[in-house]
């Protein structure tokens, strides 16, 4: 359960720095535009979002990227990462009991 905790904690990170560096554009530019999801991984990387689209089109099923990978990937990067941390971190914790 821990590890799903610190995902959760990973994801939450994520979704505030995602915040941050969505109100600083909007700052720069003075229009706000959503910072795309796949638009943050380009940023940080973009052979390795080459890499995942080569690799879920050949090796598991080319319509998961286009439509459903690719639809996500157009949403706000905040949402994306921010949604599940919560989820995450609202999971009840399960202790085992000492007798």
């Amino acid at each position: 359960m821990i590890i799903i905790r610190v995902l959760g904690v990973l994801l939450l990170a994520g979704a505030v720095i995602a915040g941050v560096l969505q109100f600083q554009m909007w700052s720069d530019t003075g229009r706000f535009t959503p910072l795309a999801l796949g638009q943050l991984w380009y940023n940080i990387d973009p052979p390795s979002l080459n890499i995942a689209q080569a690799a879920i089109e050949r090796h598991v099923w080319p319509p998961l990227w286009d439509p459903v990978i690719l639809t996500i990937l157009r949403w706000p990067a905040w949402l994306v990462l921010g949604v599940p941390g919560v989820v995450f971190m609202a999971l009840p914790r399960h202790r085992r009991q000492r007798r």
